[in-house]
């Protein structure tokens, strides 16, 4: 069943008629109704102006209708083609993009009799929440007629005053300051008329009888309650105040990520079918904050590398969980997933801790959230991974299709927290070599797929049985929504009959992570993509012609090592003796754990051997679209967590003078068929139908 299914929009103020038919048109993709007429039938306006006869009438009779600005379903449909799970639309509709009753308001707040201070402070919140452009509550701007951006408006209780008459001089409407609270409550713009001050309030008119003939259908939305009792935080419709600013469409698209950002940070007023008292905020808080205990029993140490205001969030993400935030020995230590390891200034308390707590970054705080339990042990999404930013990729000649060195990647069969973890990590590695291409054509080099959205790749297969296993373990075996599955299928028909480049797991690039911290001035790795541990589909070729090449940006072997050192020397140590010595206690931390933390369903890279099973059936559609939505992908946890959309957590940390292990795995030109090595000079062959049926693709 599509989103939109039984729900019927009507438009209002659109004066272009191209934005409406692309409006239109996205609404009966998404399963919905439109109509022109605002009928009966009708459940939301889409609101292009509020100065309409549409708007007017719906405020004041229809209570069952929401008002959306016209991006709302723009928004929403980007989600639904990237593969989110949208659920109940008109719920979410209500409570993140219903159109706010004061946007691009200038309001002026004057003298409220018998009200104290704080009284003004909570009317002023009222404006906030509901979107207003700016709200004053001390002085007058007179040049008000220069403001082209809303309507302005003179808030009081009576007519006295000189702020009052300099905003009369004006022209200005004033009116009362009930007109606030009602909007707030009615969720929408009221109408001047019955709450001017000059004409429409007698003297002596009772507080509740003011306005009531604004709306027809107050009694629908819920009981007049008395001025004192307005509760400041929580919208008329439920929704929470914090949930009410977010759901403006703060970004063009919102992933699962954002999605869980939104709720954690929304409990901080309860949700109420009426308007609660204000003295009741802080008995539902704590009501609200029991229903949260992902993180119980579990103690957080947040490093100092953190910028101030993201240690701020983490903290109260991580307490009205259940969690505790202290500098005591804790359970687990959280640094940021975009700070190399090697870059990382640590004081003596964090390496003391980091021995004993299991070192996160905050993509296990993300996840947790995400799955509402705490993953035990920390997959490597969620470990440090980033240990040097002084790395260069170069793939192979006969990998790139362009002038340009980078590698394009596209992805695909990635939603949710995935995506979001996914999108940063290859934006951290733009700089490395590796370009994120929205579309998949021609000049993509490159395509990573998600391994747990291929049902028919068993679990005792390779690509599962590696020490990066764990990525897709938490993910559900086959998506929901078809609009992805079609979406990958097309994908990986294109790269298999029209494009010939590999198809990859995301594991290649923590392994990528790895092999950094082995680099030196004399030293290159290699990281090969036909590696039966990440590969799934790769064209002819031998072994080289799938390589990228790791070298250092800088010459890195001049630096200095120094040893770790036990003995007490009694000074404090240089700057990168504690990065190594930290490297080195997250390396014997996690070889202490690995007994109590290894998974049984994760093996050592499997030997060379061909497979006889095939995962991937042969899809016979002819339709290819190769769109790919996870780049403009943001959230809002992810954006106010860092500027600079990043990186995740390995579980290797191998200091840069260890000797890398021996890579044991083995390598394919098709994963899926035989092994045999053709020659360099030869053109790359396309696959017919005949080899495919040999080969059992």
């Amino acid at each position: 069943m599509k989103p939109f299914h039984d729900i019927t929009f009507c438009p209002t103020g659109i004066e272009s008629e191209s934005v409406s038919r692309s409006i239109s048109k996205k609404i009966f993709k998404l399963g919905g109704n439109y109509s022109k007429d605002l009928t009966r039938q009708v459940n939301v306006l889409i609101c292009g102006s509020k100065s309409t006869n549409k708007y007017k009438f719906s405020v004041r009779n229809r209570h069952d209708i929401l008002f959306i600005d016209p991006d709302a379903i723009d928004v929403l449909y980007r989600r639904w083609l990237a593969g989110d799970d949208i659920g109940d639309c008109l719920k979410l509709l209500r409570e993140r993009y219903s159109n706010k009753p004061l946007t691009d308001f200038l309001i002026f707040i004057g003298r409220i009799h018998d009200k104290s201070a704080q009284y003004i402070q909570e009317l002023e919140r009222i404006c906030q929440l509901g979107s207003c452009y700016k709200c004053y509550t001390t002085h007058f701007v007179k040049d008000t007629k220069t403001f082209q951006r809303g309507d302005v408006v003179f808030v009081s209780s009576s007519l006295e005053g000189t702020r009052v008459q300099a905003a009369l001089e004006q022209g200005l409407p004033i009116v009362h300051y009930k007109w606030l609270l009602d909007c707030h409550r009615r969720n929408a713009t009221l109408e001047y008329d019955p709450y001017y001050l000059v004409t429409n309030i007698p003297e002596h008119t009772p507080f509740e009888k003011i306005g009531i003939d604004s709306c027809d259908c107050w009694d629908q939305l819920s009981s007049v309650v008395p001025v004192s009792e307005v509760a400041i935080g929580v919208s008329a419709n439920g929704a929470s105040a914090t949930a009410a600013i977010t759901g403006n469409p703060l970004t063009r698209f919102k992933s699962q990520g954002d999605k869980i950002w939104e709720k954690v940070m929304a409990v901080d007023h309860p949700k109420a079918k009426e308007v609660a008292p204000l003295n009741s905020r802080g008995k539902a808080l704590k009501e609200v904050s029991l229903e949260n205990s992902v993180f119980e029993n579990c103690s957080f140490e947040i490093s100092n590398i953190f910028e101030t205001n993201h240690r701020d969030i983490l903290q109260r993400v991580i307490e009205q969980n259940g969690g505790i935030v202290s500098e005591s020995p804790t359970t687990y230590h959280i640094i940021p997933s975009n700070a190399p390891l090697n870059e990382c200034e640590l004081n003596d308390c964090e390496l003391n801790d980091c021995a004993s707590a299991v070192i996160i970054t905050e993509f296990f705080i993300e996840r947790c959230l995400h799955y509402k339990k705490i993953i035990s042990p920390p997959d490597t999404w969620s470990r440090p991974f980033l240990i040097t930013n002084d790395v260069q990729l170069k793939p192979s000649k006969y990998l790139v299709h362009t002038a340009n060195q980078a590698l394009k990647v596209a992805i695909t069969g990635f939603h949710g927290v995935e995506l979001l973890h996914l999108s940063k990590i290859l934006q951290i590695m733009k700089p490395m070599g590796i370009e994120l291409t929205e579309y998949l054509n021609s000049s993509a080099d490159l395509l990573i797929i998600n391994l747990s959205a291929l049902s028919s790749i068993p679990k005792t297969h390779a690509l599962w049985r590696n020490c990066y296993g764990d990525l897709f373990a938490l993910q559900e075996t086959n998506s929901k929504n078809q609009i992805l599955r079609n979406s990958m299928k097309r994908k990986i028909e294109f790269i298999k009959q029209s494009h010939s480049i590999p198809g990859v797991t995301p594991s290649f690039l923590f392994d990528i992570f790895k092999k950094s911290s082995y680099l030196s001035e004399n030293k290159r790795d290699h990281v090969y993509l036909n590696n039966i541990n990440w590969c799934i589909i790769c064209p002819r070729g031998i072994k080289d012609n799938f390589m990228i090449e790791l070298s250092p940006k800088v010459s890195i072997g001049h630096k200095k090592e120094i040893p770790f050192n036990t003995a007490a020397t009694g000074s404090s140590p240089h700057i990168k003796e504690a990065r190594l010595e930290f490297l080195e206690k997250i390396k014997e931390s996690e070889s202490v754990q690995s007994e109590s933390r290894k998974r049984t369903n994760l093996e050592p890279d499997l030997p060379s051997q061909p497979l006889s099973s095939t995962p991937i059936k042969k899809v016979h559609s002819n339709v290819v679209s190769f769109e790919s939505k996870s780049n403009s992908r943001p959230s809002s946890w992810g954006n106010i967590m860092s500027d600079r959309v990043h990186e995740a957590p390995n579980k290797s940390m191998e200091l840069a003078n260890d000797q890398p292990p021996i890579d044991s795995a083995s390598f394919t030109q098709v994963t899926y068929g035989t092994t045999g090595d053709i020659p360099t000079g030869k053109a790359v062959r396309k696959l017919t139908k005949k080899h495919i049926k040999d080969i059992g693709i």
